[in-house]
């Protein structure tokens, strides 16, 4: 960090001008003086900063996966883009994310037993993100802006990246936003603003016979299934700030499972055994962000990360391990990390010079 300030070039070169050679060298050698002392009592960006949830003991953190090949080139949409990462995982699996490779968020996946890194998308900007797996692993839905009006549609295509297509279109200025599949792969839901407020739409796989699940007098969001497809979780602002909701899959028997003081609960998401759900939390004027475990009734509601950063979208992978996407400040890039259930164990498992969001895992 250069404390003498931005000007100093400039400076330089108009007192060059004006002084004799002599008395320049010495200037010189005082502001270089300067300059040395400056960086060397300069103090680093802080990190984010803000009051904190209960925690857990702090995890160690290993790093176990770097990047070969950074440099990828723009291909048709559908053509993978593959680069080798050294990785060991314990779970194997695909882990689906949105990355920014060329600066546009697309869609890739990473292969956690061969460790291959496969870009399934190409699209303009804004870009496609969340992609969401089918249980069988067979496809993914994603929202994509590719329309070009700056709203989302929803799309699905193949676990190799063919056949894209579109399942729920962009409804006048509102956009589409999260998508999940049902456990039996023949639904989706989403939450849209097309009618104001935000209200979760449900629709067969391929778009057809959508309709809302909730009225729309509250912001209902980032919905997604338990694993018998019986029953949705969702956050809604309906009491005031963010809480988890639950209802059964046609949008009745709306219960209120979990809120917190002066905290937002975001993107519920029900453990394989359904017995646990994952959630992200945020207080109130902190631009921290944490992941957090309540059991399916609502009790026993515990954070699994700690200290200062936005730790969040976490996804399950099985029943005993959690991945997310996370930094330690704003001036990092967004990263995938896994770790086990309880937080411990924590492994970065992307490279640090692309931004990593919106993982979701299957077998």
């Amino acid at each position: 960090m250069n404390c003498l300030g931005t000007h100093t070039t400039g400076f330089i070169l108009t007192f060059k001008r004006r002084m004799s050679l002599i008395k320049y060298c010495k200037w010189l050698v005082l502001y270089l003086i300067l300059l040395s002392a400056c960086t060397k009592n300069a103090q680093p960006d802080k990190p984010l900063s803000s009051p904190q949830v209960p925690l857990v003991t702090t995890p160690t953190l290993h790093v176990i996966a770097t990047l070969i090949s950074p440099t990828i080139n723009p291909v048709a949409v559908g053509t993978p883009i593959v680069n080798s990462i050294p990785v060991t995982s314990k779970i194997g699996g695909k882990l689906a994310f949105a990355y920014d490779p060329s600066g546009v968020f697309e869609i890739g996946f990473l292969d956690l037993t061969s460790g291959k890194i496969t870009q399934l998308t190409t699209s303009p900007a804004p870009g496609d993100a969340e992609p969401f797996w089918s249980y069988n692993g067979q496809f993914l839905v994603f929202n994509s802006g590719r329309s070009g009006s700056g709203d989302l549609s929803i799309y699905r295509m193949k676990s190799d990246g063919s056949e894209q297509s579109l399942v729920s279109a962009v409804h006048g200025t509102g956009g589409n936003y999260s998508p999940a599949i049902s456990p039996d792969g023949s639904l989706v839901i989403n939450h849209s603003n097309r009618d104001g407020k935000m209200k979760i739409f449900v629709s067969n796989i391929d778009g057809s016979n959508e309709k809302a699940l909730t009225d729309g007098s509250s912001n209902d969001i980032t919905a997604s299934w338990s694993p018998d497809g019986s029953t949705i979780i969702f956050s809604s602002d309906r009491t005031g700030n963010y809480a988890l909701y639950t209802m059964k899959n046609d949008g009745s028997a709306v219960k209120l499972l979990l809120t917190v003081k002066d905290s937002a609960l975001l993107r519920p998401r029900y453990s394989p055994d359904g017995k646990s759900i994952l959630f992200g939390i945020q207080l109130f004027g902190s631009l921290d962000y944490h992941l957090a475990i309540v059991n399916a009734d609502g009790s026993g509601f515990h954070t699994i990360t700690h200290g200062n950063g936005q730790f969040s979208q976490g996804t399950w992978a099985g029943n005993g391990y959690v991945i997310y996407s996370g930094r330690h400040s704003d001036y990092e890039k967004w990263q995938l990390y896994i770790m086990s259930a309880d937080g411990s164990n924590v492994t970065r498992i992307t490279p640090d010079n692309v931004n990593f969001r919106n993982p979701s895992w299957t077998q």
